[in-house]
């Protein structure tokens, strides 16, 4: 016969474990509005150790109250830090820059490197760009606004863009790359 101190330890495992599964579920669930992918599996593995540590930590923050403002304040303050970092690396970069282009060359690339243009209202600039992959690393061609938001442009062919420009301030060309070797160079001209 179960005594009720016992049954009241096997509910409680019985509901951690419950628990536990559910934060693992929901950990991974929530990436799979994006398909079924190899991303979503990287991106499902990380959300289950994020459910799990969050778990973890109300599970000890029950028992300590110092650990529970240590918790709530400092996990959160390193995942903002990290995310803040900037973790790009340039090496043998050699860059040179003229009043309507931009060129550079490098060994290795990993990061984002800006380009800034001031533009005046109503006025468009005509992109072109050209990328030297000589390792097959990724790279990418994106402008940014002054308050960092993505600005869309038009397609004019497969290496030219057109940016009509609806406010002043500066423009970011922001080059990315994912360990790549080569070149890139940048053309702009400004109507």
């Amino acid at each position: 016969m179960i005594t009720g101190k016992l049954k009241k330890k096997y509910l409680t495992l019985k509901l951690g474990v419950i628990k536990l599964l559910l934060y693992t579920f929901f950990g991974f669930a929530i990436f799979l509005v994006y398909g079924f992918s190899v991303y979503t599996l990287i991106a499902g593995f990380i959300g289950i150790l994020c459910a799990l540590l969050f778990y973890l930590g109300t599970y000890i923050s029950r028992k300590s109250t110092l650990f529970n403002y240590l918790f709530s304040i400092v996990i959160p303050l390193s995942f903002i830090l990290l995310a803040n970092i900037d973790f790009t690396e340039k090496k043998q970069w050699k860059e040179m820059r003229t009043d309507s282009s931009f060129t550079a060359s490098f060994q290795y690339f990993i990061g984002e490197h800006e380009v800034p243009l001031t533009l005046t209202e109503d006025q468009s600039i005509i992109l072109s760009r050209e990328f030297g992959n000589e390792n097959g690393g990724g790279h990418g061609f994106l402008v940014k606004d002054d308050y960092d938001d993505l600005v869309g442009m038009t397609e004019i062919d497969d290496h030219t863009l057109k940016l009509d420009v609806a406010k002043s301030g500066v423009y970011r060309l922001v080059v990315t790359g994912d360990r790549v070797k080569g070149s890139f160079k940048i053309k702009w001209e400004i109507e």
